[in-house]
């Protein structure tokens, strides 16, 4: 498993400057292994909450900012795999955006009847 985090430690999105490792110890525990996703959860959960406070210090939008970060046909990961073929995230999160915003309208409504406004 610490072989795979630093493989997927940026997810799907385009990091030009990115270091990432991996650590394994051993342990007096039962012994275990990967069982589900091989180290990509852990490090998905990691990129995810980066986005998402990078999105928020920049005060952009999170769906948005991952949407101009996002790997594209041509781009390179941050192992240094040119990618040939699409990941498929832009269009993911395009088909999100009208969700997303009437979620965000939503909840902006909610806010606003409880402050009384």
């Amino acid at each position: 498993m610490a072989n795979r985090v630093p493989v997927h430690a940026m997810g799907p999105y385009a990091v030009p400057n990115v270091r990432s490792w991996g650590e394994a110890f051993f342990t007096n525990g039962p012994p275990a292994g990967a069982f589900r996703g091989f180290g990509v959860p852990q490090a998905a959960i990691a990129h995810e909450a980066m986005m998402d406070e990078l999105a928020d210090k920049l005060a952009i939008d999170r769906l948005e900012f991952r949407y101009r970060n996002a790997l594209r046909v041509g781009d390179t990961t941050s192992t240094g795999q040119r990618l040939a073929h699409s990941a498929g995230l832009v269009q993911c999160l395009d088909a999100l955006r009208p969700h997303w915003k009437k979620a965000h309208d939503e909840a902006a409504a909610f806010i606003s009847r409880l402050k009384g406004g």
